[in-house]
């Protein structure tokens, strides 16, 4: 039995609502945190950092891009390369940068007087065989659905994230994958779309690309945290709740030293 964890995503706030009657709570804004988001890829141009800060109910759905942090990334035998930013993003100062499998890389991050700090190691990279699409029956309907077919290496732990673009644009539905019940085994995952997000249907002539990540434990664990609490977002400023991070400091989000692999196919 494949364990492959799939939700739907929502960039935002979560809004909750009463069909009949109006209802005044008095609800207290909880402190504002840094919210950070970092990827060290093995690929060039992959790796980034964005900090943004929690919003509070009373605000709009707008997240507060933070452009006055020190950003820095060092592996474990202290060579370190400084992040600059521009337009809300952290980005290597050397664009050519790209992270080696089984490295361990430590974020650091300052602002105004507050340092924060995680790590995570590069795991091996599992290569992807195929992305391709099917016309899948499901709850009574026929869906494209987009399969990513592999096989998982025996004897060791693997942990997988997905990210789903259509036609160009990001679907920000959360999936992750691990190999508890599919050791060593031909994997295929299908990146399944609910009916009831027709924005995001895959249709006849739609371009598909799958950016299929491996990631470590601890990122699976934030991931795993992150959509228990009731995220429905794919963004770590989407989640109502305070997932499980590997972001010392008192920040919110995750720091990922993973490898990527992209993946392109037009559905039929």
């Amino acid at each position: 039995m494949k364990q492959l964890i799939t939700y739907t995503a929502c960039i935002g706030v979560l809004l909750l609502s009463a069909c009949e009657k109006v209802i005044d709570v008095d609800v207290k804004d909880a402190e504002t945190k840094y919210v950070i988001e970092g990827w060290v890829a093995d690929s060039p141009w992959h790796s980034f950092v964005k900090i943004t800060t929690t919003r509070h109910l009373s605000d709009n759905n707008d997240f507060q891009a933070v452009t006055n942090a020190a950003v820095r990334v060092a592996d474990e035998n202290g060579n370190e390369i400084s992040f600059s930013e521009e337009d809300g993003i952290y980005t290597p100062d050397v664009p050519s940068f790209a992270g080696v499998v089984g490295s361990t890389y430590t974020l650091t991050v300052d602002i105004e007087g507050e340092q924060f700090t995680a790590s995570s190691t590069m795991p091996k990279k599992v290569k992807m065989d195929t992305l391709y699409i099917t016309q899948d029956f499901i709850f009574g309907e026929v869906r494209k659905t987009a399969n990513i077919a592999y096989k998982d290496p025996p004897g060791e732990r693997n942990y997988y994230r997905f990210i789903q673009f259509i036609d160009g644009v990001q679907y920000n539905r959360v999936f992750i994958s691990n190999d508890e019940y599919s050791d060593g085994k031909q994997v295929t995952d299908k990146l399944r779309t609910p009916s009831e997000d027709e924005e995001h249907q895959i249709e006849t002539g739609s371009s598909v690309m799958v950016q299929a990540l491996c990631i470590d434990k601890a990122n699976n664990d934030y991931w795993t945290s992150f959509l228990t609490s009731g995220a429905t977002g794919g963004s770590a400023t989407a989640s109502p709740a305070n997932p499980t991070t590997n972001i010392r400091g008192g920040a919110l989000g995750y720091f990922s030293a993973h490898t990527i692999e992209v993946l392109v196919a037009e559905a039929p």
